[in-house]
């Protein structure tokens, strides 16, 4: 068969993977992908998931598959609207969370945990979600704007007007061109210890440490809420999984392993754990293979303690839209399946 696609659709990036194929029998690699990721610039990331998703398929190499990986209901039908006004057919939608526990299972980094917590942290948004790994259902969640990778970059762009590096924003365009640029600088500091932020006179330079002192209160919010969200499921989480843009963050991932009091995991690039499980989900919907576990230092821990390994995961393709089980709303304990 051709390649596969996975695509997950996020407020500030459309992310795209397509697994690589390795071993005798042409089984995907979980740790080896193809990935291209597209800045949303447009009011709506769906429309430019779309379009993407159309240049990708009219690229040359032929795929074979496309999973792309929703929120929620509403977010899947403005998926299928978007993917309708493009004339594209060949995909399907998979609900993220399905995808997220797809790679994490495929790696070995979850193997032996049947509840998570995944502390998704966004551009937008935190999402803090109980899942029970072997029925795929999440149990609990909860979701704030207050704590996000947008407000990181709000206190920067704050932090540098103060300081008379940035001059005083005079419209709203003018936040949006400040905060991108501070967005930047951001993502550099999750991999080194200062960055250069380009000012309206001349190159400001930020630490790390400086960093870190605009959003630890934040930071701590948000470890915070997800020992809340844990305590109020009443579920027996066994284990945090950090994934999101925001998770690359080093402070949050040291304020996260000091506070939750229980095994903390970062996958490889946690921005991008959606989009490779989604195309690990097509590719075994698609030719019906179970699936396989990577030989990770978690997986080889756990098979050495006598739990079973090579055990497939179940999965059903969601139904549509309409009729899709809700996800609990914040606060809510019931289940929502899929």
């Amino acid at each position: 068969m051709g390649s596969v696609l996975g695509v997950s659709v996020g407020a500030s990036a459309v992310r795209m993977a397509r697994p690589e194929v390795g071993g005798h029998d042409g089984y995907p690699d979980s740790r080896s992908f193809a990935q291209q990721a597209v800045n949303v610039t447009q009011p709506s990331s769906e429309n430019l998931a779309a379009e993407s998703i159309g240049v990708a398929s009219a690229s040359g190499e032929t795929i074979a598959a496309t999973a792309i990986a929703y929120h929620n209901a509403e977010h899947a039908k403005a998926i299928d609207a978007a993917m309708a006004r493009e004339q594209l057919h060949n995909y399907h939608l998979v609900p993220e969370t399905s995808a997220i526990l797809e790679y994490l299972e495929s790696t070995g980094d979850i193997q032996g945990f049947s509840t998570l917590a995944i502390y998704d942290l966004g551009s937008s948004n935190l999402t803090v979600s109980v899942v029970d790994t072997r029925a795929r259902e999440v149990r609990y969640l909860e979701q704030t704007s207050d704590v996000s990778g947008d407000y990181f970059d709000s206190l920067i762009r704050e932090h540098q007007v103060a300081s008379g590096r940035l001059d005083v924003p005079q419209t709203q365009q003018d936040v949006i061109d400040q905060n991108e640029r501070c967005r930047g600088v951001k993502e550099q500091l999750s991999t080194t210890p200062a960055a250069a932020l380009p000012s309206d006179n001349g190159l400001a330079l930020l630490s790390r440490e400086h960093f870190d002192s605009l959003i630890v209160l934040a930071v701590e919010a948000s470890a915070r809420m997800t020992r809340d969200v844990i305590v109020a499921s009443e579920q027996p989480v066994q284990a945090v999984v950090l994934v999101g843009g925001g998770s690359r963050i080093p402070l949050v991932q040291n304020v996260m392993r000091a506070w939750m009091g229980m095994p903390v995991i970062i996958p490889d690039a946690p921005e991008a754990v959606a989009s490779r499980g989604a195309a690990l989900l097509t590719y075994r919907v698609a030719t019906q293979t179970p699936l396989r576990r990577s030989g990770s230092a978690r997986a080889s821990a756990v098979q050495s303690q006598g739990a079973p390994s090579g055990t497939a995961c179940r999965f059903q393709m969601p139904p549509s839209p309409s009729s899709e089980p809700s996800v609990p709303s914040p606060g809510s304990a019931r289940a929502a399946h899929f």
